[in-house]
């Protein structure tokens, strides 16, 4: 089993469909290939690490991490990688995904889990309430 703090993509793991992912645990899942991740994955290698660590093994998520940190602060932009996850959650609701598929994209095994990674803005809601028709 890979270890949880491993940043692991092989050509072997994305196809035009699918992307092959292991999470936390060990979880492993098949997500829906968006067709930007497709076309990015056409220039990458077909087989083999797409983030090599030099050493013939694959880079771990602490470099990750800390390569987009610096790249965030050199632009100005506060957070963390990590937020990249509750903006995921966030532009999937608002674009009008039901929650529990935002839930199972997310791979959680609650909907609490997810609930913490989305945001509602009070303009939101009130569209929501606007929206009623109570004529029917």
């Amino acid at each position: 089993m890979l270890p949880s703090c491993a940043v692991v993509v092989t050509g072997e793991d994305v196809t035009r469909d699918w992307l092959f992912v292991v999470g936390k645990g060990g979880q492993r899942a098949h997500l829906p290939t968006h067709r930007q991740v497709w076309t990015l994955a056409r220039t990458m290698p077909r087989r083999g690490f797409w983030f090599p660590d030099g050493e013939g093994g694959h880079i771990t998520s602490q470099a990750v991490s800390a390569a987009v940190g610096r790249q965030m602060r050199k632009h100005g932009i506060s957070g963390s990688l990590h937020r990249c996850r509750h903006t995921y959650a966030t532009s999937l609701l608002r674009s009008g995904v039901n929650v529990r598929i935002v839930q199972e994209l997310m791979r959680h095994s609650s909907i609490t889990s997810t609930e913490a990674y989305t945001a509602v803005s009070d303009v939101e809601r009130a569209s929501a309430i606007a929206g009623l028709d109570f004529a029917a």
